[in-house]
């Protein structure tokens, strides 16, 4: 479950991650997005410059409901592979998108009793946890800001993971931003979204790709 909101992020959000999840040092990188504007349940991502991750969308839950917070809830499979490993020449003809980010990352486990436990930021492989990353983005000079839970582990039991440390984690205060639901979805919609806009904005001489030949030139 994500959100995106246009600007930089508001001071009392990042305040609101630091009490409910605790400081934790920010994570600079940046990631490179192919743009499919035909579809936004794949997403492909040049991570740093090392690795590839793939994205399907395999599904849809409920719309999650918390305090302010509307989301919606999307399951998705996830491939991750090296470079080296990847024909190169197969991915550079097409238009990628360069995403700067700074990732605040707090990873948390949900036992039967007590609290939350917290885990490494980045899961290892089969490890169930909930991640709640707050994330400044720059795309072509603009900023955004974007708050999102990601739960992973088995089948059986990543619905209740999430539903355990959304619902700790919002339940603690709620966040000072209302979240709607029409602002909740992954990142393969937001680039979609970013590219239709620019395009109606265009000239009608230039609207024909015109955010598809920014991206290339880059």
């Amino acid at each position: 479950m994500r959100w995106f909101y246009p600007g930089v992020c508001p001071p009392e959000v990042h305040a609101w991650f630091e009490e409910a999840c605790g400081r934790v040092r920010p994570e600079r990188r940046t990631d490179r997005y192919l743009l499919l504007t035909d579809t936004d349940s794949l997403g492909a991502k040049l991570r740093g410059q090392d690795r590839l991750e793939l994205k399907l969308r395999i599904g849809e839950l409920p719309a999650a409901r918390r305090h302010d917070a509307h989301g919606r809830r999307e399951r998705w499979a996830k491939w991750s592979m090296k470079l080296a490993d990847v024909h190169m020449d197969e991915l550079v003809d097409h238009a990628w998108v360069a995403i700067k980010k700074t990732r605040w990352m707090r990873r948390f486990s949900a036992p039967s009793v007590g609290r939350l436990r917290s885990l490494r930021p980045d899961p290892a492989a089969g490890q169930e946890g909930c991640g709640v990353e707050l994330a400044a983005l720059e795309i072509f000079g603009a900023s955004w800001w974007s708050l999102a839970f990601e739960s992973s582990g088995a089948d059986s039991r990543v619905a209740r993971t999430f539903d355990v440390v959304t619902g700790a984690v919002l339940g603690r205060r709620a966040v000072p931003h209302t979240l709607e639901q029409d602002r909740s979805f992954g990142y393969p919609r937001w680039l979609q979204d970013l590219a239709t806009q620019a395009d109606h904005e265009a000239a009608p001489a230039d609207s024909g790709g015109r955010f598809t030949a920014l991206v290339r030139r880059r």
